[in-house]
């Protein structure tokens, strides 16, 4: 039988890249369904007790204080800001680049993209490319004889990039480039102008059915366990609470934090380094 995980304060000099309070992962919804309503000073009063003084930044006027937890999966981050409004918004998650590039995959819609890129390709191959042809020019020389169709908001030296006529001397259809934007923009000008071209508008039904990743499972499981590891109580003489509040705690008691009763000053000091 697996070892029920333990949470720590993350180390001093852990290097994220990006965090939210809601996205692949809505670290607010797991709390309801593995904590219940936590109530922000119960909150404070335990992440003291447990772990000790804040260790991550937090806005000074907006938030009170803030602490970063480790979490089973290596990259991935607990915040702990305790909010002393209504619902559990005391939570963040905060993750390395590579955690965060895995969280943002969406099967289903990569699935669409690839779908529409394929559809527009193969539009642009038969009929479109040989129609209109991608570029910068003047849409005021009335002299080149060049047509713009479509703007594509870009715009340099009074030079306008975009959709343009194919001229008559283009001997080759153009390639286009892989770019999602483009490609995007490309489906809307298809969706107004040539609306009998078959290019899928949204996911469909396997599509939807696959949205989620495993890797996003595991980041939500291993939120949940830091979360459940959260509800185990810590003891004021022989007071126990929990950010559930007094006597609600689950499980075996946690640990007080190591340096309760000391001073930031002194346990951050060289003698009391030296002492432990």
């Amino acid at each position: 039988m697996a070892s029920r995980f333990e949470t720590s304060p993350a180390p001093p000099k852990t290097k994220w890249a990006g965090g939210y309070k809601a996205g692949a992962i809505d670290p607010s919804k797991i709390a309801d369904e593995v904590m219940g309503q936590v109530d922000g000073p119960w909150l404070t009063c335990y992440m003291l007790r447990r772990f000790g003084w804040p260790n991550f930044g937090s806005d000074d006027y907006k938030e009170l204080c803030s602490w970063r937890l480790t979490t089973p999966l290596p990259g991935l981050w607990l915040t702990v800001t305790p909010y002393l409004g209504g619902g559990n918004l005391h939570f963040d998650v905060l993750f390395d680049a590579e955690t965060g590039r895995e969280l943002e995959r969406d099967p289903g819609r990569e699935s669409f993209w690839r779908r529409r890129e394929k559809a527009i390709r193969s539009w642009w191959k038969r009929s479109g490319g040989k129609l209109y042809a991608l570029g910068t020019g003047d849409p005021n020389d009335t002299s080149s004889g060049d047509e713009l169709i479509r703007h594509g908001n870009s715009m340099e030296e009074g030079k306008v990039w975009g959709l343009w006529r194919r001229p008559a001397d283009m001997k080759k259809v153009q390639t286009l480039a892989d770019d999602s934007t483009l490609f995007w923009w490309l489906a809307e000008f298809l969706a107004e102008r040539h609306p009998e071209v078959d290019v899928p508008r949204k996911m469909n039904e396997r599509e939807l059915k696959h949205r989620e990743t495993a890797f996003a499972r595991r980041a939500k499981a291993a939120i949940a366990a830091t979360m459940r590891d959260l509800l185990r109580p810590v003891g004021v003489r022989d007071l126990g609470f929990s950010p559930l509040g007094r006597d609600e705690g689950k499980g075996q008691r946690a640990d007080r934090f190591e340096g309760a009763g000391r001073t930031p000053e002194y346990w951050y000091s060289a003698k009391a380094r030296r002492a432990r």
